[in-house]
């Protein structure tokens, strides 16, 4: 398995890079006011809109440092069961691809419920990976506030001009 890691202060994340679509520099964002500190802003991708999450924030609660490593990861990110889109992750140091056999991971038996997008862990000669899914990465709260959901459709009522 390929995984992509990157740091937060000190610690390092990694993610499977079957997950990944495209890794970027980083460029200007446009701000989103208004939104969760974890939101950046948005990224212009190849002519869409794309929201960018900060990783570190998610993470530590402090925000990405502007590195010459910092990097910015474009997923597909699955928003409800038949709703893929583009979602980028802002993360510091992402530079490095390493290769792991997948029986080094270990499940740490700990469930965390405000960060269940932090997996498994990898030990290696460097220290402790912790695995980042992004399938679990935006709370409800989060997914919620940057994607629009397609309005759900009410129940049609009909009536009748019968005179009962």
């Amino acid at each position: 398995m390929q995984l992509l890691t990157f740091h937060v202060k000190e610690d390092r994340y990694a993610i499977r890079t079957s997950k990944i679509r495209e890794i970027l520099p980083v460029v200007k964002l446009m701000p989103l006011p208004f939104t969760l500190p974890c939101v950046s802003g948005l990224l212009n991708y190849r002519g869409t809109a794309v929201p960018v999450i900060d990783l570190t924030v998610l993470i530590a609660n402090t925000s990405t440092r502007l590195l010459m490593s910092s990097r910015i990861i474009i997923i597909n990110y699955q928003v409800s069961v038949d709703d893929t889109r583009s979602l980028a992750l802002l993360a510091e140091q992402a530079t490095e691809i390493i290769k792991h056999d997948e029986s080094i991971i270990q499940d740490y038996g700990l469930s965390m419920e405000n960060a269940n997008f932090l997996g498994e862990l990898i030990y290696d000669d460097n220290g402790m990976i912790q695995l980042v899914d992004p399938i679990n990465l935006l709370s409800d709260k989060l997914n919620g506030s940057i994607f629009k959901m397609p309005e759900e459709v009410e129940p049609k009522v009909q009536f009748s001009n019968e005179v009962l």
